[in-house]
């Protein structure tokens, strides 16, 4: 809770040591601040982190893998216009210190993850399911591959929705990038025809 300002729950935590430090969690989820319902705002079915050894004597955060499975996140809007996100992500952003950002993630991935969007103000609300995240050589102000792939649903359309790419970060400018991207998707529902159409 000290870490997000907001209640966290646990259900399984694990630690190993070898052949690298390795922290493995099962059933955590965190609540949503005042406002925002009951839902969580984020529950994570389970999740692997794998980390440097060197990360753990003084050298820079190197994380040699994570993996994320049956993972939904529910950002939102009320009508004053305030959200339940913005906040957490500010409190994990100054994890990294001041400074010109060093850190590393060697491989991430999600599996089987879901976002639930609502915008009371616009009263806009969409799911999107079955994303999947594989990305590569993560790391400040650095080109990365990057695959994603989704389904979703808003009203009477659903679509389907997979890219590939390279992704970069560069955290200290709060630039977010993604080049040479190719995507195909599939979208259907009215007005479209019974069909759908394909995106390429």
């Amino acid at each position: 809770a000290d870490l997000t300002g907001l209640p966290v729950n646990v259900t399984g935590l694990s630690i190993g040591f070898l052949p690298t430090p390795a922290l493995e969690l099962a059933g955590l989820t965190i609540a949503q601040p005042p406002g925002f319902g009951a839902d969580p705002l984020l529950d994570i079915g389970s999740a692997n982190v794998r980390i440097s050894w060197r990360s753990l004597f003084g050298g820079d955060p190197a994380i040699r893998s994570i993996k994320i499975s049956d993972a939904t996140v529910r950002p939102a809007f009320i009508a004053d216009g305030s959200d339940n996100f913005s906040a957490l992500i500010e409190r994990l952003s100054a994890l990294g210190g001041e400074g010109e950002s060093r850190w590393s993630i060697g491989k991430f991935e999600l599996e089987r993850g879901a976002l639930e969007f609502y915008d009371a103000a616009a009263d806009l609300s969409f799911r999107l399911t079955a994303i999947g995240i594989a990305a590569d050589s993560i790391a400040p102000a650095t080109d990365f591959p990057v695959e994603l792939q989704l389904a979703g649903v808003s009203g009477g359309n659903t679509l389907h929705f997979s890219l590939q790419g390279r992704g970069r970060i560069e955290p200290d400018t709060s630039r977010y990038l993604g080049q040479d991207l190719t995507f195909k998707g599939w979208l259907g529902g009215e007005p479209l025809p019974l069909a759908g159409i394909e995106l390429e």
